[in-house]
């Protein structure tokens, strides 16, 4: 497996005793086998999971097939928290996926949206989760692709949030240099200045004055 993150401090004890489950008196408790795969990876998060026993491993897949895992999470960590969003969401989820047995809580997002019925609540709660998807997400990319493929993954999620259509694609109106994606990326600027060149060469990318242009189609594997 790949490289596991530090836990944090607080214990599974711990972590237990503050887990919602009791309070929220809602879901259905499913049980599986070491290695079950609770949640694939690029599945619609329409179930939000809590541990209540044993142990689940969030972990990406690249598309060579090399499983990276991003976290290990114990009873009253939540998962799949892209569930917790007011609308549906497409974004690619991580897997999760039993280590020993395990239990954990399903609740469906008709229930969460039942429970989130102020609009304060219902949008910080989305924007919190939208936030740690996409540094799940980042985690993932810095462990499991090259710098080209990070680039571009940089990209296709800044193009999501400010891209702009055009006829020659989606315009990221965010005026970054080479320098501001490489920390980001956590890359030296001579690396992603090499993978832009690449991505250019390719027709994925292209820059257009302070603006960086996603042709159609560039987010298929270059």
């Amino acid at each position: 497996m790949g490289r596991v993150p530090n836990p944090l401090p607080l214990g599974h004890r711990e972590r237990a005793r503050l887990s919602p489950v009791t309070a929220l008196g809602t879901g259905q408790l499913r049980r599986f086998r070491d290695r079950d795969v609770i949640v694939r990876q690029g599945s619609r998060p329409e179930v939000l999971f809590i541990v209540e026993e044993g142990v689940v491993a969030l972990a990406t897949c690249t598309p060579t097939g090399q499983r990276c895992v991003i976290d290990l999470l114990g009873p009253g960590d939540p998962f799949n928290e892209g569930a917790i969003a007011m609308a549906a969401s497409d974004a690619e989820g991580l897997e999760a996926r039993a280590v020993g047995s395990c239990a954990v809580l399903a609740i469906p997002r008709p229930s969460l949206e039942a429970r989130l019925r102020d609009p304060l609540a219902a949008w910080l709660a989305a924007s919190m989760a939208s936030r740690l998807a996409e540094a799940q997400r980042a985690l993932a990319r810095s462990l499991s692709l090259g710098a080209r493929e990070r680039t571009l993954e940089l990209l296709r999620t800044l193009a999501g949030r400010w891209g702009r259509p055009s006829p020659d694609g989606l315009v990221v109106d965010v005026p970054l240099t080479q320098d501001d994606m490489a920390a980001m990326l956590g890359l030296a600027r001579e690396s992603v200045n090499r993978a832009l060149r690449a991505l250019h060469r390719t027709g994925a990318v292209r820059r257009s004055g302070r603006s960086y242009v996603l042709a159609s189609g560039s987010s298929s594997e270059v």
